[in-house]
């Protein structure tokens, strides 16, 4: 069965067709790359998955279970996680407490919890954060661990966005232009740990406008183009299709 398929997902606004009957399969252990010219429908077409946005067509299905529409915590919960394109660390917050808080079934999330204060509370609490210690110190942030997040740089925060999407193991990642803004030698970095983690079992796909990059990062091409799968496959077969070439070059697709 596969981790992810979305069968004909359409999102229109109002006389605009984003995402045009998108049927993808993404099967567990893949590492996907999803790509298309600006306005292609790339971020649209994960917001409909992640529940952002409410598809006006088609359907999604998750390890077996229909999470059309459902609320982005909901589908969190089931294991499929996003990053955004723009970064989004709380910058009130330690980088230990921003990973941290993705932490789930914390006691303290819910009002009784939170006044009762209990021991599972405080185990819970430990375990967490022994958690997220683990995770800065495999990638790298350790030595950041009390500081405000607002001091990492941009290539620091897109780590640190990943660190915390591992605190709910997700099964499956979906990372809007990880690379986007960050220095050539952060790219290798990003591309190291997104290799590793997926050796070890995490699924991506992943949106990226940096070509060469994703090229030698993924193992599976999908192309949207005016929100319809235009290519999908092998990466050394898409790369090649002629379609595929036009459509960056700005060339009608049959010419």
């Amino acid at each position: 069965m596969s981790l992810l398929q979305t069968e004909d997902l359409s999102k229109r606004f109002g006389g605009l067709q984003a995402v045009d009957e998108a049927s993808v399969t993404v099967d567990s252990g893949e590492l996907v790359g999803l790509i298309g010219p600006n306005g292609a429908g790339k971020t649209t077409f994960f917001n409909c998955v992640t529940g952002y946005l409410d598809p006006t067509g088609g359907n999604v299905v998750f390890d077996g279970t229909e999470i059309t529409g459902a609320a982005p915590e909901t589908i969190a919960r089931e294991g499929l996680i996003r990053t955004f394109q723009h970064s989004r660390p709380f910058t009130a917050l330690t980088v230990r407490e921003n990973v941290m808080v993705a932490a789930p079934n914390h006691p303290g999330e819910t009002t009784l919890g939170a006044l009762r204060q209990g021991e599972d509370s405080y185990n819970r609490e430990s375990e967490v954060r022994a958690r997220a210690d683990r995770l800065l110190e495999r990638f790298d942030l350790a030595d950041r661990a009390d500081e405000y997040a607002s001091q990492l740089s941009g290539g620091e925060r897109k780590i640190l966005e990943i660190a915390r999407s591992l605190m709910l193991e997700p099964d499956l990642l979906m990372l809007d232009e990880p690379y986007a803004g960050i220095s050539g030698e952060t790219v290798s970095e990003v591309s190291s740990y997104i290799r590793e983690l997926n050796e070890e079992g995490t699924t991506f796909v992943i949106i990226e406008h940096g070509l060469e990059s994703l090229v030698e990062l993924v193992d599976r091409l999908v192309v949207l183009n005016e929100g319809a799968v235009l290519a999908d496959g092998p990466v050394e077969e898409v790369v090649e299709d002629e379609r595929v070439i036009n459509v960056y070059t700005g060339k009608p697709i049959d010419a």
